[in-house]
């Protein structure tokens, strides 16, 4: 979002979201990009007495969650307006004291079906994120990915989120302080492209797939 890149321009390339072999950069990251939970996670790991007492606010008193979800499907929300209004967690996977070397931050990546290359582009080029929907490869709806967006702009929560453009979304938060902000990946090449992991891979549950060659680049451009 805006808020993210004014306070942080470096975020907006891959120069700076990149850590090599440092741990502090590393480190940085995993602090900035926080996971999403869903409502049922929030009442059961994150309130006292599993929503039982509502309503509950953040430390800036805004409202987060007004009870308990009612069944599953508000259960795994991330954001239900008016009643579920979003939280982030830095969970063992942001945990940089325990994992040092392989803590990551978030990063919201869609369905593996769709034509992502994320897992690829940020492993080649050393940036320290990885998605983890509960979708096969970590992936998540395109539902959830409007509420994970939704509620990092109502909660002002960082968040790295796939996206593309022309896009509703990307229209909707035009001119706010929660404008979608590109990050610069290096240019498309054939080489690149035609490194890329194919679906088949994307989708195993075998993580090493996913990575394919040196596929790096930012997307191509696609006709509409």
């Amino acid at each position: 979002p805006y808020y993210t890149a004014e306070r942080d321009p470096t975020l907006l390339s891959y120069f700076g979201l990149a850590a090599g072999n440092s741990t502090t950069k590393r480190r940085k990251i995993a602090e900035t990009f926080l996971r999403p939970i869903t409502w049922g996670y929030y009442c059961d790991k994150v309130t006292p007495d599993n929503c039982t007492s509502p309503p509950y606010y953040d430390e800036e008193g805004r409202l987060i969650a007004v009870g308990a979800p009612t069944d599953k499907t508000e259960s795994d929300r991330y954001f239900l307006p008016g009643s579920f209004h979003g939280h982030f967690n830095a969970t063992d996977d942001n945990n940089c004291d325990k994992y040092p070397t392989t803590c990551t931050g978030h990063l919201a990546n869609v369905q593996c079906e769709w034509s992502t290359f994320v897992a690829s582009q940020a492993h080649h080029l050393g940036i320290p994120v990885k998605s983890n929907g509960p979708q096969t490869a970590g992936g998540y709806s395109y539902g959830d990915m409007v509420d994970i967006y939704t509620a990092a702009n109502y909660t002002r929560n960082d968040v790295l989120i796939y996206w593309w453009t022309p896009q509703v979304k990307v229209q909707e938060f035009q001119g706010t302080d929660a404008e979608f902000q590109r990050v610069l990946l290096p240019t498309p090449s054939e080489e690149c492209i035609e490194s890329r992991p194919s679906k088949d891979k994307r989708c195993s549950g075998d993580t090493s797939d996913h990575i394919g060659g040196f596929g790096a680049c930012d997307a191509e451009a696609h006709t509409l």
